[in-house]
């Protein structure tokens, strides 16, 4: 068997989209382990008819024209529609994100804060363990 290829190899022998490779080469392929491969001579003749187009067509190289199937377009037209809709949800999500920044911040200062009284009690307690062992040591006699 000739060499394969995918249809990535063709858009870019082509310089096109993967879209568009795979509308050229649609009905002359098979998968093989979930890769969708060509012949050699079928990727000739894809590559040779492109280049013909190309030079029969002028190319505006500001303008990009790419022509869509229906079911194509429709999917285009929903995630078009639905972009102004996910930019809203972004935004609440990056208010929510800011929220839950600052409440862990607050809460870690409560930490540092809880930290460092219970620091200071520590102190205060063995201070007064130490004069409480003191007096009853004295009161036993045991100070000599």
């Amino acid at each position: 068997m000739s060499d394969k290829f995918t249809a990535n190899d063709l858009a870019l022998t082509l310089n096109v989209t993967s879209r568009q490779a795979h509308r050229y080469i649609e009905k002359l392929t098979f998968k093989e382990k979930g890769k969708l491969f060509i012949e050699q001579d079928v990727f000739d003749l894809i590559v040779a008819r492109q280049s013909a187009d190309a030079t029969m067509t002028e190319v505006d190289s500001e303008e990009i024209v790419e022509s869509f199937t229906p079911g194509d377009y429709q999917e285009f037209t929903k995630r078009v529609s639905a972009f102004p809709l996910l930019n809203q949800e972004i935004e609440r999500l990056k208010g929510e994100i800011y929220y839950h920044k600052k409440q862990y911040e607050k809460l870690i200062e409560m930490h540092h804060e809880m930290t460092r009284e219970m620091f200071a009690l520590q102190k205060i307690t063995q201070g007064n363990t130490s004069q409480r062992n003191f007096i009853e040591a004295k009161e036993k006699g045991f100070d000599h």
